[in-house]
C-alpha cells in the first residue's frame, strides 16, 4: 500500500511540475505582468521617442505631445504648458538635446522667469512620475517573492517525496532475501531513477526560468531609471544656462541625499547556502543516477529559520531601505533628484530581495525531512 501511495503522490507532482516547467520563459515573466505594465509602457514610449529622434532629428515627448506639443501650446493654459515635457528620456540623450529643449520652451515664452518656471515644473513632473514608478517596482518585487514561495512549496514537497522513495528503495534492497530478488529490485530502481532524473531536469528548467524572470525585472528597472537619469540631469543643466548659475546650486542640499540599501541577511551568508544553481543538483541516489558532485556546504539552519520570523522582524531574505531624514526640497530639480535616488534604492532592494528569496527556497529544498520506512 505504501508503494502505491508513493506512486500516486509522485505522479501528481510529476504532472503538476511538468506542466509548469514546460511553460515558456515569457509566461513565467508574465506572472507579474499586471505590476510591470506601467514600467513596460514607459520603456516602450521612451524607446519610441528615441527612435523618432534618430529618424527625424527632433525631440518628441510623450504627454501633451512632448516637445512637439510644447510648440503647439502657445496661447493655451498654463497647465497644458507645464505638462509639455514630463516623461521624455530624450533631453539629455543626444548632443544638442538641451538646446532643442530650450528652443521649444522659448516658443512658449520669451520671458526668462516664466521659462525657469516651466523647466522647474517639468522637473517636478519627473519627480511625480518616479513616485509612481517606485510603487510599481515594489509591487513587482512582492509579486516575485510570492511566485517563488509557491514554487518553493512544490520544491519541498517533491524533494520530500523523492527522499522518502529513496529511503524505501534502500530498505527494500537491504531486506532482499537473495541475489535474484536484489537484482530484480535494482532493475526496478534503475528505471525509477531514470524517470526521476527526467523530472528533476524539468524542475531545474523551471528554476532557470524564474531566474530569467528576475533578470528581466532587473533589466526593466535599469532601463527606466537610465531614461530618467539623463533627463533629470539635462533639465537642471538647462535651467542653469538660463539663470547663469550652476546645476549644483540648483540641486542644493539634495546633492548629498543618499539612500542606503541594507542587503538581506541571506545574501551576506550566501557562502553557507551553497553556490549550486540547480534545485536538485546535489541529489544523490544509489540506484542508477549519475554520480553527483561534492555536496555544497549545508545552509545555515539558524538563518533559514529566521527567514520568516513570527515576531514581526525583517525576514532574512528581505533587503531594507534606510532613508535619511526628510529633506525639504526647494524646487522641482531637488524633488526629482530625491525621487531619482529613492527609485534607485527601490530597484536595488527589489532585486536583492527576490534573489535572496530564491536562495531561501533552494536551501529549504535541501533540508527536506525523511520519514523512515516501516
Amino acid at each position: 500500500m505504501r508503494r502505491l501511495s508513493a506512486t500516486l503522490t509522485i505522479a501528481f507532482f510529476l504532472a503538476a511540475g511538468t506542466a509548469q516547467a514546460q511553460s515558456k520563459e515569457s509566461e513565467v515573466i508574465a506572472v507579474c505582468a499586471a505590476h510591470r505594465v506601467p514600467l513596460e509602457e514607459m520603456r516602450k514610449q521612451n524607446r519610441e521617442q528615441m527612435r523618432m529622434q534618430v529618424a527625424k532629428g527632433v525631440l518628441v515627448g510623450v504627454l501633451g505631445g512632448g516637445l512637439a506639443g510644447g510648440l503647439a501650446t502657445q496661447g493655451q493654459s498654463d497647465n497644458t504648458q507645464e505638462t509639455a515635457i514630463i516623461a521624455g528620456a530624450v533631453i539629455g540623450a543626444f548632443a544638442g538635446g538641451i538646446d532643442q529643449y530650450l528652443a521649444a520652451k522659448r516658443q512658449i515664452t520669451q520671458d526668462n522667469a516664466e521659462l525657469v518656471r516651466l523647466i522647474d515644473s517639468d522637473a517636478a513632473g519627473y519627480a511625480n512620475r518616479l513616485d509612481s514608478i517606485m510603487s510599481s517596482i515594489r509591487n513587482t518585487g512582492d509579486c516575485r517573492t510570492e511566485q517563488i514561495a509557491t514554487w518553493e512549496q512544490r520544491l519541498i514537497a517533491t524533494r520530500t517525496e523523492f527522499a522518502n522513495r529513496d529511503a524505501v528503495r534502500a530498505a527494500q534492497l537491504s531486506a532482499a532475501d537473495d541475489d535474484k530478488a536484489r537484482k530484480s529490485i535494482e532493475k526496478e530502481n534503475k528505471k525509477a531513477a531514470k524517470a526521476d532524473k527526467k523530472f528533476l531536469d524539468l524542475m531545474d528548467k523551471e528554476e532557470s526560468m524564474i531566474r530569467a524572470a528576475l533578470a528581466d525585472d532587473k533589466e526593466l528597472y535599469g532601463d527606466i531609471l537610465k531614461y530618467f537619469d539623463t533627463d533629470i540631469m539635462a533639465m537642471v543643466e538647462a535651467q542653469a544656462r538660463v539663470e547663469g548659475t550652476s546645476a549644483a546650486s540648483l540641486r542644493g542640499a539634495a546633492e548629498s541625499y543618499t539612500v542606503e540599501v541594507v542587503p538581506p541577511a541571506i545574501l551576506a551568508a550566501s557562502a553557507s547556502v551553497g553556490t549550486s544553481t540547480s534545485a536538485f543538483g546535489s541529489s544523490t541516489s544509489a540506484f542508477g543516477a549519475p554520480a553527483a558532485p561534492p555536496p555544497a556546504p549545508k545552509p545555515d539552519l539558524s538563518l533559514i529559520a529566521a527567514a520568516d520570523p513570527t515576531d514581526g522582524s525583517t525576514p532574512a531574505w528581505r533587503a531594507e531601505i534606510v532613508r535619511p531624514a526628510d529633506l525639504s526640497t526647494g524646487n522641482g530639480h531637488q524633488s526629482a533628484l530625491v525621487a531619482q535616488r529613492n527609485a534607485g534604492a527601490e530597484a536595488k532592494a527589489a532585486t536583492q530581495t527576490t534573489e535572496a528569496r530564491l536562495k531561501v527556497a533552494l536551501a529549504r529544498g535541501e533540508m527536506v525531512p525523511v520519514t523512515p520506512p516501516t
